[in-house]
């Protein structure tokens, strides 16, 4: 294979190592860069161990990748891949113990390959291809740019054989860097491959593959009850759902007392019947809807229901209550109408109110504003109103409506009008005294 100057190399090494039972091979790879025809340690460029004994149904695939030095020569180099069945676990383990790269001992296999190592394209590929959405019947997939393409080839197959240059994509030249793939089969397994075309003549290398299988064509509904949650993990495998990846959490005020236990295809009323749950490997034969179930004790139930707790706001002036009411956690709170206090404006709460109740009581303070009082205007005295002991004064409130005043003659109190009126007699005047008279 080929790989550019100052990339990474990647190395999918299968792996077929059951008999009587599973074993895990130590896996080295050696580049001979400075093609001595020798294998030197520094030339190590991946250590690793298969994982057969943890995967025992049929093949499993070892993903081997390796950085290329952005100083090394262009060329061709051989490439060592070994594998053992615990010949290199020391060393692989430890960073000590036998490695040769021409061991010849039982339980170790060997192969040799020719990695071409290119310069950096004109035309640089896309990297880290991956699926972002899935359907049945349709895939959408996204990469990161090579370079400053904005043309693209698209390849998806069943097959595992990668495209050529010869090959024909699927789509040419689409603009979309998350284009959906379509029509597909539904619960099929993909391979999707991108080109970068930086023009009709110069295009780049097909990225490595993107596999995927698409979804079951049924629509499953998880039904998690009154005001619960269901969690949802990778559901499709082999064409059944797996249950065990699918769990549920009652409504808030339930989960103290309620345990999700499984899924039934019907919903289970209150009951201390202990109903038939479903297994993990679910086939579904359509569209279903699945309800979780709750258990209590001895009591099973899809929709329990729990009372929500309640807490209190206390409304004050200052030091004064002036109500108190009662509301569920989470309801919203409709405060009581404004309170009023005469020569004040109500101006709020304090601390504001919030718009559902919170798991707490609350305090909450009148706010006032002070109703400003301006000063009268326009006082005098009325014309031929004055008497050897009294006189008419009269003025203009300059207010909406109209006040009655406080009189003061020479600097002392005269007088109160609580009549609302605008005008008022001085009686009890020394004659031929002069008077300085305010509102």
């Amino acid at each position: 294979g080929a790989v550019i100057v100052g990339q990474t190399a990647t190395v999918d090494i299968t792996f077929n190592t059951c008999g009587n039972r599973c074993f895990n091979y130590g896996t080295i790879i050696w580049v001979d860069w400075n093609n001595n025809q020798a294998f030197e340690d520094n030339e190590i460029v991946f250590t690793g161990l298969s994982s057969q004994e943890e995967n025992p149904a049929g093949v499993h695939t070892l993903n081997a990748s390796f950085a290329v030095s952005p100083n090394q020569a262009t060329g061709d180099y051989r490439m060592r891949i070994g594998a053992a069945d615990s010949y290199f676990n020391s060393y692989i383990t430890n960073g000590s113990g036998p490695h040769d790269p021409c061991y010849s001992g039982s339980f170790a296999v060997f192969h040799d390959y020719t990695l071409r190592v290119i310069e950096v394209p004109s035309c640089l590929p896309v990297t880290n291809l991956q699926v972002i959405g899935m359907d049945p019947d349709a895939a959408q997939i996204t990469w990161t740019h090579g370079g400053n393409e904005t043309l693209w080839d698209l390849y998806w197959t069943t097959s595992d054989v990668a495209p050529t240059d010869t090959t024909t994509p699927t789509v040419v030249r689409t603009p979309n860097d998350q284009p959906w793939l379509a029509p597909l089969t539904p619960n099929t397994h993909y391979y999707a491959y991108v080109r970068a075309r930086c023009s009709d003549e110069n295009r780049s290398q097909w990225s490595p593959a993107v596999e995927f299988t698409t979804l079951s064509p049924y629509i499953i509904t998880f039904n998690a009850g009154n005001g619960g949650t269901a969690t949802v993990g990778s559901l499709e495998c082999g064409g059944y759902l797996d249950l065990s990846n699918v769990s549920a959490t009652p409504t808030i005020y339930c989960q103290n007392d309620w345990t999700f236990i499984g899924w039934s295809e019907t919903p289970v009323s209150e009951t201390t019947n202990a109903p038939t749950l479903l297994g993990n490997n679910y086939y579904p034969s359509g569209n279903a809807t699945l309800y979780a179930v709750y258990q209590q004790g001895a009591t099973y139930n899809s929709e329990p229901v729990c009372a929500a707790p309640t807490f209190t706001i206390t409304y004050l002036d200052d030091n004064d209550i002036l109500d108190v009411d009662t509301f569920e956690v989470g309801a919203t709170i409709t405060p009581i109408a404004d309170p009023t206090k005469e020569g004040y404006t109500f101006t709020g709460w304090t601390p504001a109110l919030p718009a559902t109740m919170p798991a707490q009581d609350l305090r909450v303070i009148a706010q006032w504003q002070l109703i400003p009082c301006p000063s009268p205007e326009n006082l005098e005295v009325a014309n031929g109103s004055i008497t050897e002991n009294s006189a008419l004064i009269t003025w203009n409130s300059n207010q909406n409506n109209n006040f009655g005043g406080v009189y003061y003659a020479n600097g002392a109190l005269a007088g109160t009008n609580t009549q609302l009126s605008q005008r008022w007699y001085l009686s009890e005047l020394q004659p031929n005294t002069n008077y300085r008279v305010g509102v």
